[in-house]
């Protein structure tokens, strides 16, 4: 696996659990995964399930209910409590404070991910040795994630340790003798497309 994977991956994982409480909650991001997975069943579009005849699904709808909402998700009354108990739903102290955070920020609703227009964001202005680590447009970007959450790249690999992740995440099987004097040799003269041969030629092989 290169580095710019690993990178990817830690940068996943990590992220979303790095938020500022000063920053603003995400409606599609944070908080509408809550409402459905919690909420939307009795409270949702589905006319023949809802309850109380309360949507939370529209922002109209649902606004004027949000104190209400509040005070049962974090009610101490079992009879009272929401999701109810018999739902076999509750919701998590951490799910509790994202939705209290959104409410306190004004509760702004965002369309769904995959109906907003797309928008390039602008690259990442990084420091020269932050910069140059970076190989391409994308990398500034995992670059600048890193540097604010804390975290440094890992040294890069050395070939031989690059053609054995690479060969094991393809195809299970580490590379023969053969393959890594080849890539070694080749990573000399271009590593890229040295990496990029290994993947042709362990795809042909799938």
């Amino acid at each position: 696996m290169s580095r710019r994977t690993l990178s990817l991956l830690l940068v996943a994982l990590v992220a979303p659990f790095t938020g500022s409480a000063a920053q603003p909650v995400s409606f599609d991001r944070e908080v509408r995964p809550i409402l459905t997975a919690n909420c939307f069943h009795c409270h949702g579009p589905d006319a023949e399930s809802r309850k109380a005849d309360l949507r939370l699904d529209r922002e109209a709808d649902a606004k004027p209910a949000l104190k209400e909402v509040l005070a049962r998700i974090s009610h101490s009354d079992p009879e009272e409590i929401m999701p109810p108990i018999k739902s076999g739903k509750k919701l998590t102290a951490t799910e509790i404070a994202t939705l209290r955070a959104w409410i306190e920020q004004g509760a702004q609703w965002e369309q769904h991910w995959s109906v907003k227009p797309l928008q390039r964001p602008a690259t990442p202005k990084l420091p020269s040795p932050q910069a140059d680590w970076a190989r391409g447009p994308i990398d500034l970007f995992i670059r600048a994630k890193q540097s604010e959450i804390g975290v440094a790249p890992s040294a890069e690999a050395d070939n031989r340790t690059l053609i054995r992740r690479m060969t094991f995440d393809l195809t299970g099987l580490p590379p023969t003798p053969a393959e890594i004097a080849a890539f070694e040799a080749a990573a000399k003269t271009n590593r890229d497309q040295a990496i990029a041969f290994v993947f042709t030629v362990r795809f042909q092989r799938l």
